[in-house]
């Protein structure tokens, strides 16, 4: 870098305008400054992330209980009231054979 602004300084003195400009920047440890701000926004934003993906697992995972419970629910709904109505029909058969029986 210093050897290139000691050439655009020689063209300089020999009257060479240049179309452009050349700004030479030069950092004195303030970039570690600059790179810890990144990594602590990098650490940041990647425990963001992490948390989101760890609410949405366990918002996914909650709606898949809640659907197998309703699912479980409703199949044993189903169950007694099936084993309820046959139960009923059994009955219903058996006093209609029992009057029947007696009324022959």
């Amino acid at each position: 870098m210093l050897e290139v602004a000691r050439q655009l300084a020689e063209q300089k003195s020999r009257g060479t305008t240049r179309q452009n400009t050349v700004i030479f920047l030069a950092f004195d440890l303030e970039e570690d400054g600059i790179v810890i701000i990144v990594v602590v926004v990098v650490v940041v934003v990647v425990v963001v992330v992490v948390v989101v993906v760890v609410v949405v697992v366990v918002v996914v995972v909650v709606v898949v209980v809640v659907v197998v419970v309703v699912i479980v629910v409703a199949v044993v709904v189903f169950v007694v009231v099936f084993v309820v109505v046959v139960f009923v029909v059994v009955v219903v058969v058996v006093v209609v054979v029992n009057i029947l029986w007696w009324w022959w």
